[in-house]
C-alpha cells in the first residue's frame, strides 16, 4: 500500500478531513522494496497475481532469504476489510438471536 495503509483503519480515517488525513498518516514511501532487497544479496520479486505468487513462495520455500513483495491498492484492501468485518458482525449478530 507504500506505507500508511494501517492508519486506515483507526477512528481518525473518519474524522480528519481526507486531504489532511493523507498528508499527516499516509506519507508514502516510495521505495524499490525489491531493489533494496536485492542490494543485500537476497532474492526479490514483485509479483502481480495468485499465479505469480504461488510460484515465488514455492522458490522461497526452497530456502535462501527471499522477499515477496505483493503490492496492495489501500482503498480496495480497506474496503474489504471494512466489508469483511460487517459481514463477520452480521452473522455473530445472527448467531446470538433465538
Amino acid at each position: 500500500d507504500n506505507g500508511g495503509g494501517i492508519f486506515e483503519y483507526l477512528p481518525v480515517a473518519r474524522i480528519v478531513p481526507r486531504q489532511r488525513f493523507e498528508r499527516i498518516f499516509v506519507v508514502p514511501h516510495d521505495v524499490d522494496i525489491c531493489a533494496i532487497a536485492r542490494g543485500f544479496g537476497w532474492d526479490a520479486v514483485r509479483v502481480q497475481s495468485a499465479a505469480s505468487f504461488a510460484t515465488a513462495l514455492s522458490h522461497a520455500l526452497d530456502g535462501g532469504r527471499h522477499v515477496i513483495e505483493v503490492p496492495v491498492d489501500r482503498a480496495a484492501n480497506t474496503a474489504w476489510h471494512v466489508a469483511l468485518y460487517e459481514s463477520v458482525r452480521t452473522a455473530l449478530h445472527r448467531g446470538t438471536r433465538p
